[in-house]
């Protein structure tokens, strides 16, 4: 999907508040295939701002945009 679109839908829709939150995971695609298992979607990883990330949806969250991601120094 287009994440531009997707974030400017939200920000239209929200007052102040959290928007979105980032965390660290040492296993990426670990926790990729648990919010997969909880939430019953799929999960595409991309490369963002800290390194190999994937969204959680606010439909999914509760209301805010989660960004999970692992840092290139914690790849193995």
């Amino acid at each position: 999907g287009d994440k531009k679109g997707l974030l400017t839908e939200y920000l239209t829709d929200h007052d102040e508040g959290i928007i979105a939150l980032s965390i660290e995971v040492s296993d990426l695609g670990k926790a990729r295939r648990l919010a997969e298992s909880s939430t019953g979607s799929t999960l595409d990883t991309y490369n963002g701002f800290y390194g190999p990330s994937f969204l959680l949806s606010p439909k999914v969250t509760h209301g805010v945009w989660i960004e999970m991601f692992q840092t290139v120094d914690h790849l193995h």
